[in-house]
């Protein structure tokens, strides 16, 4: 409840100028767990990877208590006009976007922001064959330019804080990521983006059906004017090479630092009757700073004085149908960044004859938070009326 928490804490009436981990100082354990009421947070967990502290800086860190509660009414009108000439697509749009807020602690505000964009593509395709198979290839170049022009925002009442890391990938692929930013703090933006989407599709599967798409291409990038710089590069590829398997990887490439932002690569095989393997690889070199939910009397908690930057790790799933109604599966995780292996599973799971319930039972055990336990789970279907459930009494 905001009214028992310390009130020096509380900045603006908007948020409690907490620390990452959401705790004040005097609640705050140390690494061998215990509370000293240290002013120096011995836990170390107010700190960001490059050594700033957050907690008492008068500015809000994503992981810190939000004060207030309220009402917040956003009006975001748009006028859209898409045109053809010959074989480019134009698209025009242009909004404003009125928000009010109706706080319960600060003061009723409002806030304006004018958005706008133009988009411009064409298509090219033409058919070819690969050794025997027909094939349709489609090539989609684009460009688009967007703008945010906002009012200052900074006494607004803060309901929806902005992300510690933002999802530039997905800033840099659609503009409509960055104009229709749900946030209460919006920046503004002037910015192009550009980028090619290869599609390539095969015949049907069977007769009647439309074309399979086997895979999706995208190479893009662009040009930050409010940054001054250039938006990364990015290359996204989706592969359906069969029905069973599929291919996913991403890349992330930043020009400014000349350094790989990420990396995501995932390979899934599913074979006969319910058999699936799954490998997948994921880098991230920024991270959130918040405080993770570990438990500190861990050794975990000890290790989190080293502040691991980033996320490097591999994942492994499986799953095999022993029968038709009886499946085994597991998975696990582990970081290369601290070669420990992060979470891991094991279990089975049993289907009703008569497709209305199934039982799972599953053992997990994980690192943040450090602990093992045993899951059981009873799910229910539907209720089944065909096949053999009445002829069998019912049941599984």
């Amino acid at each position: 409840n905001a009214e028992r928490l310390p009130r020096n804490h509380l900045v603006r009436n908007q948020f409690y100028d907490t620390g990452l981990d959401g705790l004040f100082n005097f609640q705050e354990p140390d690494a061998q767990g215990g509370f000293p009421n240290d002013p120096n947070d011995r836990s170390r967990d107010d700190v960001t990877s490059n050594g700033s502290r957050t907690e008492g800086n008068r500015l809000y860190d994503e992981g810190e208590l939000l004060a207030d509660r309220g009402h917040r009414i956003d009006f975001y009108p748009r006028l859209t006009l898409p045109h053809r000439l010959g074989p480019v697509e134009t698209l025009a749009e242009v909004g404003f976007r009125e928000t009010l807020y109706f706080p319960r602690l600060g003061d009723s505000e409002t806030r304006e922001l004018w958005t706008g964009r133009f988009d411009v593509r064409t298509r090219l395709q033409r058919p070819y064959r690969l050794g025997g198979l027909p094939l349709h290839h489609v090539v989609e170049p684009y460009v688009e330019l967007g703008f945010v022009s906002r009012q200052s925002q900074s006494d607004n009442p803060l309901f929806v804080p902005q992300g510690s890391v933002l999802q530039n990938r997905l800033r840099a692929r659609d503009s409509r990521v960055r104009l229709r930013n749900p946030t209460d703090r919006v920046a503004d933006e002037q910015f192009v983006l550009t980028g090619v989407t290869n599609r390539l599709f095969a015949p049907p599967a069977r007769p009647g059906e439309a074309a399979r798409q086997i895979a999706e291409v995208w190479f893009g990038t662009g040009y930050d004017f409010e940054e001054d710089r250039m938006v990364n590069v990015y290359l996204e590829a989706e592969i359906r090479p069969t029905t069973g398997a599929s291919i996913d990887v991403g890349l992330g490439y930043d020009p400014k630092n000349d350094w790989i932002e990420e990396t995501l690569a995932d390979f899934s095989w599913k074979w006969g009757p319910g058999h699936q393997l799954r490998l997948s690889y994921r880098y991230l070199r920024e991270v959130s700073p918040v405080f993770e939910n570990y438990q500190f009397s861990s050794d975990v908690f000890n290790n989190a004085t080293s502040r691991v930057k980033r996320v490097n790790q591999f994942g492994l799933d499986g799953r095999y149908a022993l029968t038709p109604r009886f499946d085994l599966f597991g998975n696990l995780v582990a970081s290369f960044e601290d070669s420990r292996l992060q979470r891991g599973s094991l279990g089975f799971e049993y289907h009703s004859r008569c497709d209305c319930w199934d039982l799972i039972v599953e053992a997990r055990q994980s690192t943040r938070p450090s602990q093992t336990e045993v899951l059981v789970q009873i799910r229910l279907a539907g209720f089944g009326f065909g096949g053999s459930a009445l002829g069998a009494g019912g049941g599984g």
